[in-house]
């Protein structure tokens, strides 16, 4: 009984890494709803955070809105990360329109893979002292998801 020898691969045939679809930051724009959680726990508060259009190497503003008033985002930046469970990091200052004027509030979150959703923590205005720090959550409001989309890839 003759034999076939198994078949070899050559480079060419060997299986390649996977690349990343790529993702849009279109995708980022827009309102996005969830929950401000203070140093104190649970339950938290409502928040609603909208971005203008992100570009890449540039930071953009927003509006949102939580129980102490309507506020401005600026500086908000998206970087992107090439992990399994997150397409990026999006960092905002949060500056209320009219109260606690000159005080200053810094969240950073990332973005999840497969989903619309933002986690991440906040920063007080150190200028009162308090130097408190909480968490948030965000889930985009629309019917868009943060997913990776067949757009050209993000690049630096």
């Amino acid at each position: 009984m003759k034999t076939t020898p198994e078949p070899v691969e050559t480079p060419q045939q060997q299986s390649q890494p996977t690349t990343p679809a790529p993702f849009s930051l279109s995708l980022l724009q827009g309102t996005w709803s969830g929950e401000l959680i203070y140093p104190s726990g649970p339950p938290g508060v409502a928040l609603s955070v909208s971005f203008e259009p992100f570009e890449v190497g540039r930071t953009t503003n927003g509006r949102g809105l939580d129980r102490n008033g309507e506020f401005n985002t600026q500086s908000a930046q998206f970087t992107h990360l090439s992990t399994i469970d997150y397409v990026g990091m999006i960092t905002f200052l949060q500056i209320y329109r009219s109260q606690f004027v000159g005080q200053v509030w810094f969240f950073v979150g990332t973005v999840r893979k497969a989903t619309n959703r933002i986690f991440g923590e906040w920063y007080d205005s150190p200028q009162d002292g308090r130097q408190r720090t909480g968490a948030f959550n965000l889930e985009h409001s629309g019917s868009r998801s943060v997913q990776c989309v067949n757009s050209p890839p993000y690049t630096d």
